[in-house]
């Protein structure tokens, strides 16, 4: 059994990430830049600077879908699944905006955070949106939103737990959004979320708490190993500290300059007819999105 264990501890080692040198213990936009460059396209959108399009043939795809959250001492963590490699950084960095033209667009960021998201709660179910760029003119509603039944908040694929999005304007009426950030440098950079141990009451399987061990330094070898990684009682994270200079390139192969973009705010989702009582109708058993 000794043999064993020693062997997987071995295991495990060999297959975290590598970390350069002390000397080379930061990035800047250039490497992000390069290093999302083969999952996505880079587009220049005025107002916005460059953004990232990730590659993804799902029409109904949003951000903070494909994963599950977990708990740490700096608040809800979204650890992205392994269908979204680039998730380390974009999950974590800069911010997410939904243009009617382009689509959903990552806006790259200076920051780390554990999820870049605004929460909703109450009547039984969770919520979460992506958090606009501060640039962002005015509020999100409902079409931003993935909504979850509070027991299923500890489902390691909340894929297939979020509600259908035609039905995000029920949730949204039945929930409040939950105010409050967890202090950076003096500031407010990311919302608190959801109080953990009353979530984790209802919860059916379990939501695990972390101490979260942050590491830094530049990324080595395969970006699908630089997920959040869970062990024990512990989670790393890795997050290099991003150089706040005027990026020494341009993204590869950009796309044609976007003008005048038109922000989705999620006010003009489908909704589905009302009952003739003008009552909402309830959440079809298929809670997946449209699928």
């Amino acid at each position: 059994m000794k043999t064993l264990l020693r062997l997987a501890f071995i295991v495990s080692f060999l297959l975290l990430p590598k970390w350069a040198s002390a000397q080379e213990a930061d990035v800047d936009f250039d490497y992000f830049y390069q290093t999302l460059a083969p999952y996505g396209s880079w587009i220049q959108v005025e107002g916005y600077g460059y953004c990232w399009q990730p590659t993804i043939r799902d029409a109904d795809w949003q951000p903070y879908a494909f994963g599950h959250w977990a708990h740490t001492d700096d608040g809800w963590l979204w650890i992205s699944d392994d269908t979204e490699p680039w998730g380390w950084i974009c999950y974590h960095y800069g911010r997410w905006i939904n243009f009617d033209n382009l689509g959903w667009v990552w806006v790259p960021g200076y920051t780390w955070a554990p999820a870049w998201v605004t929460w909703r709660y109450g009547d039984g179910y969770c919520g979460w949106a992506p958090m606009p760029p501060s640039r962002y003119p005015g509020e999100i509603s409902f079409g931003w939103f993935n909504f979850c039944a509070v027991t299923d908040m500890g489902m390691p694929y909340l894929r297939h737990c979020i509600i259908k999005r035609t039905y995000n304007y029920v949730y949204f009426g039945r929930t409040i959004i939950i105010v409050g950030g967890r202090p950076h440098s003096g500031g407010r950079y990311y919302a608190q979320g959801p109080d953990w141990n009353e979530i984790n009451r209802h919860s059916r399987q379990p939501i695990p708490h972390y101490t979260l061990d942050r590491r830094g330094g530049r990324p080595q070898g395969d970006i699908r190993n630089f997920r959040p990684q869970e062990q024990n009682n512990r989670v790393t994270v890795f997050a290099p500290t991003v150089r706040r200079e005027q990026p020494k390139t341009t993204p590869p192969n950009p796309m044609v300059y976007q003008r005048n973009p038109v922000v989705n705010n999620g006010s003009n989702a489908y909704r589905p007819p009302r009952a003739t009582n003008d009552t909402p109708p309830s959440a079809e058993p298929n809670r997946w999105m449209n699928r």
